[in-house]
């Protein structure tokens, strides 16, 4: 009996520590680059790479090279990126992005080759912010003897000006307290009354954080669905919508919002809710925002908020990111997977 008991709380412990530790991956990856990449090789190199090129070196000279372009890493652009690996033989197979200084979990993108030594991939920063913030792009380098991995780092402002650093207030996935996301419910006020998720069960639903003072990642989000919906057969379109979840109650009212997303397409909807709900709904769907004052703005102040969107299938269960930037034919294979269509 004695024996039994042990067996149980140490199943009990290891079973915390191993979710305390995917906690901390997902919660703090820049704190974790070791953990995340085990006992991989790791350079990390600081540079200014919305201005220019950055190269990191491994311990034997092995050089590693990124650039983005355009320069100045504009907002709500798709960036290219390009990576050189000196010697021509190593392969550069993807690029992660994560923030350092606001935890965004993290985007991979693949990169492909264009040369000898040389790879490109495509893909924007996963914020829509108006503050200076600290990113790193980490390079997979594969060996060609079929030896382990090795990783570049590199860690660089979102601009080189003398923009403000983002604030510690950050709220949502990036409040320090957040949990990890279980993709909870999600209940809104809408002109129509209260919608939650169970109430579009049967549907599936394309979630989005944002707000409809955004003047780029909200409405190129919202169009690019629409876009996608409509390469849809009609009776596709009949069982797809998309919800539009406003960071920002205090300018968007229920008709502001209610017009905002019918106009994308008419079976669109749009609600927010109270901070504090917005807090708990935004942090347990991993959606890390601010508000950030703009004292010279007529606005008097914007939203940073987390570009992802988010695919629910017809059970109410997310299924998939989808990355800002993901092209409206990909989104529709996307959609009628989750319908169960068959895709073309």
């Amino acid at each position: 009996m004695l024996r039994t008991e042990l067996r149980r709380r140490l199943v009990l412990v290891g079973w915390g520590l191993a979710l305390g530790l995917c906690f901390a991956i997902w919660r703090w990856p820049d704190r974790v680059l070791g953990l995340r990449h085990g006992n991989l090789p790791t350079t990390r190199q600081e540079c200014a790479l919305a201005s220019t090129p950055c190269t990191a070196r491994f311990s034997d000279g092995l050089a590693v090279s990124i650039a983005a372009s355009p320069l100045g890493l504009p907002r709500a652009t798709p960036l290219r990126w390009s990576v050189a690996v000196a010697d021509g033989v190593h392969v550069a197979s993807r690029l992660e992005l994560t923030g350092v200084n606001m935890p965004m979990g993290l985007t991979r993108i693949p990169l492909e080759p264009v040369g000898p030594g040389r790879f490109e991939g495509q893909g924007s920063l996963p914020m829509c912010t108006e503050s200076r913030m600290l990113w790193r792009a980490e390079v997979t380098v594969e060996s060609p003897d079929g030896g382990p991995p090795r990783i570049a780092a590199f860690e660089f402002w979102s601009d080189d000006g003398a923009a403000a650093p983002v604030s510690a207030d950050g709220r949502g996935a990036a409040a320090p307290d957040a949990p990890a996301p279980t993709y909870g419910p999600l209940t809104l006020d809408t002109v129509d009354g209260p919608l939650s998720l169970a109430d579009l069960r049967g549907q599936v639903v394309v979630v989005y954080f944002g707000y409809t003072a955004c003047p780029d990642y909200c409405p190129t989000t919202l169009s690019t669905v629409a876009a996608a919906v409509g390469l849809l057969r009609p009776e596709e379109q009949e069982r797809v919508t998309a919800l539009m979840v406003s960071l920002d109650p205090e300018r968007d009212d229920l008709e502001r919002l209610d017009r905002y997303a019918r106009a994308f397409n008419p079976r669109f909807r749009g609600g927010t809710a109270s901070i504090e709900a917005l807090d708990r709904m935004s942090a347990d769907w991993g959606v890390a925002w601010r508000k950030v004052p703009l004292p010279d703005s007529a606005l008097g102040y914007a939203i940073d908020h987390g570009t992802d969107s988010f695919l629910v299938d017809p059970d109410g269960t997310m299924i998939r990111r989808i990355p800002h930037g993901t092209p409206p034919d990909e989104i529709a294979r996307l959609l009628r997977a989750a319908l169960g269509s068959p895709t073309r």
